[in-house]
């Protein structure tokens, strides 16, 4: 019975029955959501004096470039 429910919760969290949405769409949300932790993260240490500001800018625009990324993609197919 456990075993029905998690396969049940990975078929919702990956939108396998979803005709509008895919497993693409699950992954990019999984990703968009890790990607605001590290950078919350690294702002956190670096106001902590734990990360350098260097450091803390390639992180800040390896996320901020990313978000342009998508969001172009989504533009792209229509989706936004």
């Amino acid at each position: 019975m456990e075993e029905e429910t998690n396969k049940e919760k990975i078929r919702k969290e990956m939108y396998l029955d979803n005709k509008e949405k895919g497993l693409l769409d699950a992954f990019q949300e999984k990703l968009v959501s890790r990607k605001l932790f590290v950078f919350l993260v690294s702002t956190g240490l670096m106001l902590g004096d734990k990360l350098n500001s260097d450091t803390w800018a390639i992180i800040a625009g390896v996320y901020v470039f990313g978000l342009i990324v998508l969001d172009s993609i989504g533009k792209w197919k229509g989706l936004l």
